[in-house]
């Protein structure tokens, strides 16, 4: 099931609202309903809907910087806990990671500054917004930005103490002595957390503690393959797919396997795509006619004298756990996958 939904292009950046966002929106409504009526609940998604617009604002502020070093940002979303910007790649210069985390931030400093600028002028605050709401939205602002600065992964802080320890400290390392920090400061969280009685302090912290572990972990696994090459450790032994196969013969075929994505291929074995197993058996239901290569997603492609490094990156950047290795006319040779990859940065550490 799809659960974000895109609302808005902008800038090149596919804005996309998490389903969830809308339960959000329900709860505070509600809320304001219990409160004081349509006119509170009114306000209080009124409240919602600007504070996720400066939220929005603040991820283009990080992808507007990472589009100044050549990093295209693919999309947006917006969840009920914030936004993230789905960054193509992080970039390995720590200045241009500092620059870059530091950017959301300060969209959040620079609308602060506007609201306290309004609030001197009650005329043109009252056009907008009551003073009230605006004094809110400028201190949830403000939170946002020291929340945002706390030195642990996910938060930009996290990103900003990495890329400092980087400019001394290889990536690795800077990387693995930045996530216990952050795991330090979500076990402070959690402990406030748990004395306090707030539960969603606890949640935050929980998700702090499993951002950072995740961070190290990818870095761990980067430095361990580093040098490798995708020939040392592609999956040779696969099944693909002729683009012009029925869907409901390749569908009776993948009933007998687990193979979870197949190789959409020509008669050539030149690489077309992919199609996950999953798809493969809902489509045969409703097109068992139509051609395989109708149902076959466009993945980028790695060779065998590519670095695990490169597949990491194009991993990232095109969303798949799994590419396609050719030789140099194209042809699929083998699989390179990211559990795969986990795997071999196991063995070799």
């Amino acid at each position: 099931m799809k659960w974000s939904y895109r609302i808005a292009r902008i800038a090149g950046i596919d804005v996309q609202v998490h389903a969830t966002f809308l339960l959000l929106l329900a709860f505070w409504g509600w809320q304001g309903y219990v409160a004081g009526g349509i006119d509170e609940a009114s306000r209080s998604i009124w409240f919602v809907l600007l504070l996720f617009l400066c939220v929005l604002l603040h991820e283009f502020g990080h992808a507007m910087a990472a589009r100044r070093y050549g990093i295209r940002t693919p999309d947006i979303t917006l969840y009920p806990i914030g936004g993230v910007a789905r960054l193509e790649r992080m970039p390995e210069n720590p200045a241009q990671e500092l620059v870059i985390a530091v950017a959301g931030p300060m969209v959040n400093v620079v609308i602060a500054l506007g609201l306290w600028l309004a609030l001197g002028m009650p005329k043109i605050t009252a056009r907008v917004f009551s003073d009230g709401l605006a004094l809110e939205l400028l201190q949830t602002n403000i939170m946002l930005v020291v929340f945002n600065l706390i030195p642990a992964f996910p938060m930009d802080g996290g990103r900003v103490l990495r890329a400092l320890l980087a400019m001394r400290l290889s990536h690795s390392q800077a990387t693995q002595i930045a996530a216990r920090i952050g795991q330090g400061i979500a076990v402070l969280f959690a402990l406030a957390g748990i004395t306090g009685g707030n539960y969603f302090l606890l949640f935050i912290a929980m998700f702090v503690f499993m951002a950072a572990q995740q961070e190290a972990a990818y870095a761990g696994m980067r430095a361990a393959v580093a040098g490798m090459r995708v020939g040392d450790a592609m999956i040779t032994r696969f099944q693909t797919l002729r683009a012009d196969m029925p869907v409901a013969t390749a569908a009776e075929e993948a009933l007998h396997d687990t193979q979870p994505i197949y190789v959409v291929t020509d008669a050539s074995l030149r690489v077309i795509g992919v199609v996950p197993r999953n798809d493969l058996l809902i489509a045969a239901g409703s097109a068992g006619h139509a051609p395989v290569g109708t149902l076959a997603q466009t993945l980028p492609t790695v060779t065998a004298d590519g670095s695990f490094d490169e597949a990491f990156r194009l991993m990232q950047e095109s969303g798949s756990a799994v590419l396609p290795v050719v030789n140099p006319s194209g042809q699929i040779v083998g699989l390179v996958s990211l559990n795969l990859l986990r795997e071999r940065a196991r063995l070799r550490k």
